[in-house]
């Protein structure tokens, strides 16, 4: 596989100052949610189209 080159260009959050800021708005406001969610909807996939 010579001649293939990978670049991540993911956001990572962590990189920045304000995650941190973030995480303790969420934390400060409770964080986590209790969903309900049919399971078939919970299994929706979206397609990929082909351009």
């Amino acid at each position: 596989m010579e001649g293939i080159r990978f670049e991540n260009t993911r956001f990572d959050p962590d990189l920045i100052a304000f995650h941190g800021i973030a995480q303790q708005m969420a934390r400060s406001v409770g964080d986590t949610v209790d969903l309900s969610i049919e399971k078939k909807l919970a299994q929706v996939q979206v397609p990929v189209l082909d351009v």
